[in-house]
């Protein structure tokens, strides 16, 4: 199986070089490809000077996480590559997770899509994500055991309901079939709605523990609590819940999201509330792709 990684930066070189000498150094034969996400700041030369030979594509503008990414698939298929992978800059692998990751879906001919064991970045075991459930009806997710200590779980492949984008191997027959990222999400809960397009499509997830990634988590924000997480966190799921729900449904999943939001705006300081309430109202209206310029870092 030939693979192919793919690692998008934004205004991030240093955590760019390192995620891409921790794939070179676990499997030097892999190709991998960096994608600029129009940085602006140096990112792009920093990263040349750094990585010799590296594939690096600039581009022109911000396209996000899902229009970034598909910039590399893209590449990554013209290549010849068999899989995928597809990972956070905020991210490292540790010692064998590329061939793990690979071996996982020659094992499951079913899995379309096969992600590691995410551990939160340092030394320790707390669990960032294996597995987890889509509560499409809430708008919600589940992901047992995360931010809790691994402990003896999660020793066993599994099947899951998603995956996230952090991380993720991905079959080339899945993106003939399923197609590309919807980069009208632009950051946050692209993964999700892939997955249910992705098992739509007739192909199972899978997670495999013998794969493991460090995962420092939210490093495109700058910090998970920032206005701009907060407004694709609550704007993305009306469009998930249009996408993949059928009225009435699709109606009460939308009035669950809004009041929940609603409430959460109520208890949030100002920059976040105002945030959150435009992410509402952009949702409501079906105003998607990037995001209000002021939000941006």
């Amino acid at each position: 199986m030939k693979i192919a990684a793919v690692v998008l930066n934004f205004r991030r070189a240093g955590d760019t070089i390192a995620c891409v000498e921790s794939i070179r150094g676990d499997a030097p034969d892999v190709d991998v490809i960096v994608v600029d996400n129009a940085s602006g700041d140096g990112s792009a030369q920093r990263i040349a000077s750094a990585l010799p030979g590296i594939e690096l594509i600039e581009s022109k503008t911000n396209l996000g996480y899902a229009g970034g990414n598909n910039l590399g698939i893209r590449a990554a298929l013209a290549g010849g590559a068999d899989a995928i992978l597809v990972l956070n800059n905020d991210l490292t692998i540790e010692p064998g997770c590329v061939a793990a990751l690979g071996g996982a879906l020659e094992a499951n001919p079913r899995w379309g899509m096969a992600a590691p064991l995410s551990l939160l970045a340092g030394d320790g075991e707390i669990v960032d994500f294996f597995t987890g459930e889509v509560l499409l009806d809430h708008a919600a997710l589940r992901a047992p055991g995360r931010d809790e200590p691994r402990g003896v779980r999660f020793t066993e492949p599994s099947e899951t309901g998603y995956v996230t984008g952090s991380a993720m191997l991905i079959r080339r027959e899945v993106i003939e079939r399923a197609g590309l990222l919807d980069e009208r999400y632009f950051l946050v809960w692209e993964d999700v709605e892939y997955s249910l397009r992705v098992r739509k499509a007739g192909f199972a997830l899978g997670a495999t523990p013998d794969a493991i990634v460090r995962h420092a988590r939210s490093a495109s924000f700058g910090d998970e609590a920032s206005p701009l997480q907060r407004y694709f966190f609550v704007r993305n799921p009306y469009l998930l819940i249009r996408t993949h729900l059928p009225p009435p449904r699709r109606w009460l999943a939308e009035a669950r999201a809004t009041r929940r939001y609603l409430a959460w705006a109520r208890k949030s300081e100002p920059k976040l509330r105002r945030a959150i309430t435009l992410g509402m109202r952009h949702g409501l209206t079906g105003r998607f792709g990037p995001p209000p310029p002021d939000l941006m870092p």
